[in-house]
């Protein structure tokens, strides 16, 4: 648990950035974000928007006329973004779509980088879209599998007990800044499974693998995703009174 301790450590030196998160998730409603300059300079900080007052213009005034739409996903946000501005913003989309729906996970460098994923760069940019779009589906998938965990509970707990007064945040939104908080180091790396996952694919691609109970804590904890390469482990669980009684890891593959 000396990771788990290390992030914690790490997020109470950086609490102030706790705070304005808190501050962003309980003002955007009552504000109007298109112009409000306050909200817009804290929201700007937080998230490091790097973009000029046009791009942030355009942004800001989506923001507002989205935030009550309660069918808005990914896809509609970044279609959106790319249509006003040119530019394909999956970060900053992720960002908007979370800050809305508090239990979509965001994309940034260090949850990629945790998740050995790597953004598409296809100059055809329509079909960059798609692929960011299929990307930002893989990062869901792993946030709703790390959920079924015993240390998705043990990390809740814990960021809790160290921060009571943000204990209303998401549940996704905490693993977010614990990831954050660990980026110097392994924990939620899902690479530490890629090689034997990659020795394994072949074999894997047209049969299923039934994993032991012995196994499942470990496959559970890193189910892998390696989006440069379209694979995706997908953990099947049935559960029973006395716990996990099969688990199946089926390898798909999209090209």
């Amino acid at each position: 648990m000396a990771q788990l301790d290390s992030a914690i450590e790490n997020l109470i030196r950086w609490k102030k950035d706790l705070e304005n998160y808190d501050y962003i998730i309980r003002q955007y409603k009552t504000t109007d974000i298109s112009t409000d300059l306050d909200f817009q300079r804290k929201y700007t900080y937080f998230y490091k928007i790097r973009r000029n007052a046009e791009w942030r213009k355009k942004y800001y005034a989506f923001f507002e006329k989205s935030k009550y739409n309660s069918d808005i996903n990914f896809e509609f946000i970044l279609r959106s973004i790319f249509e006003l501005t040119g530019r394909i913003e999956a970060s900053f989309a992720s960002k908007l779509l979370a800050t809305i729906k508090p239990e979509m996970p965001i994309w940034d460098s260090i949850v990629l980088s945790k998740l050995h994923i790597k953004p598409s760069q296809n100059p055809d940019q329509q079909e960059r879209l798609k692929e960011t779009i299929a990307i930002y589906g893989s990062i869901c998938s792993w946030y709703n599998r790390f959920q079924l965990t015993d240390e998705n509970r043990d990390f809740i707990s814990a960021f809790d007990a160290a921060f009571p007064d943000f204990t209303h945040f998401s549940r996704v939104k905490k693993i977010d800044f614990l990831i954050w908080g660990s980026k110097d180091s392994e924990m939620f790396d899902v690479g530490l499974l890629s090689n034997n996952i990659t020795a394994q694919k072949k074999e894997l691609r047209e049969q299923k693998h039934v994993i032991s109970d012995d196994e499942m804590p470990h496959a559970a904890q890193y189910a892998l995703i390696e989006a440069d390469n379209w694979f995706n482990i997908v953990l099947l669980i049935n559960k029973s009174s006395k716990g996990f009684d099969q688990q199946i890891c089926v390898l798909s593959m999209h090209r």
